[in-house]
């Protein structure tokens, strides 16, 4: 938080971008031990440990906005800066391997993190920027995480740059500032979680106006690969720059049986309790028409900019020593306490994990 202190200090009189990426209050759940005992107190015995430590993150992660606003107030620019502040996904509602269960107040919504359902997607969006967005708004039209990069390039005053492709979202600084009647409420907002490969009508969802139409989950699209994912993302938290080559395995979804959609009345039923499909089968005709077709444009430049990514990482890997696996994998990989004599098509990592290096540590 200091760095981002500084940045603001040697950005004075300056247009600045800042995008301050928080890691709390995500797993590995860390926070300040007097800060931990603070909620541990508050919680009583019927809290855990896991929602103790989480509330402490929240707590030490306020403390450094703070200080970064305070940097923005000593350098004259509070008034000058619009500061955006919102999530990437709900929260996580599971058990913590080393804290316990995470489950605590979610409001009266269903879901959590990985779901499309109200609990893992409705997220915090708190605008300020003083002097040109009345404070003290409390607004229930639904934005969507697509509309800050219009919102706040609309903002500089720029035009787009030549060639630029139409942005998915819409500038909200009309309505924010209080010249535009209202949101734009009626229009058709997109959801999409997949662990991996994308899979349509799979956890998915479209919202328009007071309806919302949701496609559950299916285990096979949802389900981590911990033993493979979670070596890389722990050397990044300990180890500034780590870089690998890609993960290039990506195995399609499995077909099988899945549910029919469910058609939620938000306004009347933000908990999503009671689905009103075979009241409506009009309005859930036209959704899954919309959203079938969003799924099928995004699925193919998806899948285009996928294939340049892999091209380039090969290129960039090309000439460079991929990382030792066995170092990535040290102390981190599921298969540390199998037994010896283990198959080592199941329990060596270069082998299991064919998508990373082959046997000789090359890249493939």
């Amino acid at each position: 938080m200091l760095f981002r202190s500084a940045f603001i200090r040697r950005s004075r009189g300056r247009p600045f971008a800042l995008f301050l990426a928080h890691h709390a209050p995500h797993s590995p759940l860390q926070a300040p031990e007097p800060l931990v005992r603070k909620y541990r107190q508050r919680l009583g015995p019927g809290g855990t440990e896991a929602v103790a430590v989480t509330y402490a993150m929240i707590e030490a992660m306020d403390a450094g906005l703070a200080r970064v606003f305070q940097a923005l107030k000593d350098e004259s620019a509070w008034e000058r800066t619009i500061v955006v502040f919102t999530s990437d996904n709900g929260p996580v509602l599971r058990r913590d391997p080393q804290h316990g269960s995470q489950m605590r107040f979610n409001g009266a919504f269903s879901g959590e993190k990985e779901s499309v359902l109200e609990g893992g997607i409705r997220v915090p969006g708190i605008v300020a920027w003083p002097g040109r967005i009345p404070g003290g708004r409390v607004e229930s039209a639904p934005v969507h995480g697509c509309d800050w990069l219009p919102t706040l390039y609309g903002a500089t005053g720029l035009p787009p740059p030549a060639g630029a492709k139409p942005f998915d979202g819409v500038d909200l600084m009309p309505w924010l500032g209080g010249g535009a009647p209202d949101a734009p409420r009626d229009r058709a907002l997109f959801f999409q979680r997949n662990r991996y490969a994308p899979a349509a009508g799979v956890n998915a969802a479209i919202r328009a106006g007071r309806w919302k139409l949701y496609w559950p989950g299916s285990e096979a699209a949802l389900r981590k690969d911990a033993g493979r994912d979670n070596p890389s993302y722990y050397r990044g938290l300990t180890e500034a720059h780590w870089e690998m080559p890609l993960d290039r395995q990506l195995d399609p979804v499995p077909a099988e049986a899945r549910p029919g959609p469910r058609l939620f009345d938000l306004s009347a039923d933000p908990g999503e309790q009671r689905n009103l499909a075979a009241d409506h089968p009009d309005v859930v005709a036209s959704l899954a028409k919309r959203h079938a077709a969003w799924f099928a444009e995004v699925d193919v430049e998806w899948q285009g900019a996928r294939a340049r990514i892999v091209t380039e990482d090969r290129t960039y890997w090309r000439t460079r020593p991929a990382p030792d696996p066995a170092v990535l994998f040290r102390n981190f990989w599921q298969w540390r306490n199998a037994p010896a004599g283990t198959d080592p098509a199941t329990a060596d990592p270069l082998r299991v994990f064919r998508g990373f290096w082959d046997e000789t540590g090359k890249t493939r």
